[in-house]
């Protein structure tokens, strides 16, 4: 799905990728299948409520989550109706996984996700830059990149950060990427009203719930991490 974003930045030696595979494998809503060969892996093990084999659009539907009059208060609703089993414990295991993943691979200069994976990326960046604070210690992730992602989880696993009730922001540039026809783009707002705005770029298209399978689009996005790259060579003593 990345493939024109990653021949572009590795083309010129720009940056070079690390993937990491999810640690649930779920069955994919049957209407989003062709986007998603198995296995289908997520980072966080979710408790359903809808019936098996709904496809993605009647899930929507079923959650009433097309209409969001107040964005906050609907992640809240899904959060009550569909976060992970066992939240402490479930986030913890992830943020785990993916920092024996980070010591032993790493440094890694930024993250990149895409929907339920672009949250797990938030929520390992929000982490990463605590944990440098905590330590009083420069960051090495110095951006990230999400596409039709929801909102980082909270440090406790007990919910979404959310921009109306957390004074915590992703204080390094990020870049969003979403559809407005996409019928959850307000879930990718939510999360980019949590980053901070110096640095923050929005970058729309019209395919919908979808990554946009385009040298165009991708173009943008590497031109984002660039821009990022070179201006922390140029202030080496910043992030």
């Amino acid at each position: 799905m990345l493939g024109h974003l990653t021949q572009n930045l590795e083309a010129d030696k720009s940056a070079t990728f690390y993937f990491v595979d999810g640690l649930y494998d779920v069955p994919p809503y049957p209407d989003l299948e062709y986007e998603c060969a198995p296995p289908n892996l997520v980072y966080f093990q979710y408790t359903s409520t809808s019936p098996s084999g709904s496809s993605f659009q009647s899930q929507i539907d079923f959650l009433g989550l097309r209409d969001a009059k107040d964005p906050h208060d609907q992640m809240r609703r899904l959060w009550r109706e569909y976060g992970p089993q066992d939240h402490h414990n479930v986030t913890s295991v992830t943020l785990e996984y993916m920092q024996n993943i980070i010591e032993d691979e790493g440094p890694f200069h930024g993250v990149i996700g895409a929907s339920e994976g672009g949250c797990a990326a938030a929520t390992v960046l929000l982490d990463h830059l605590q944990r440098s604070r905590d330590v009083d210690d420069a960051a090495t992730m110095m951006c990230g990149v999400f596409f039709i992602s929801t909102p980082a989880l909270q440090a406790d696993g007990l919910g979404y950060m959310l921009s109306d009730n957390a004074e915590t922001r992703i204080s390094v540039p990020t870049c969003h990427i979403y559809s407005d026809s996409d019928p959850i783009a307000w879930m990718a707002q939510c999360l980019a009203n949590t980053c901070q705005e110096d640095g923050r770029e929005i970058i729309l298209h019209d395919k919908g719930h979808v990554i946009p399978h385009t040298k165009e689009m991708m173009v943008d996005v590497a031109n984002f991490i660039r821009r990022v790259k070179a201006a922390a060579a140029a202030k080496p003593s910043a992030v």
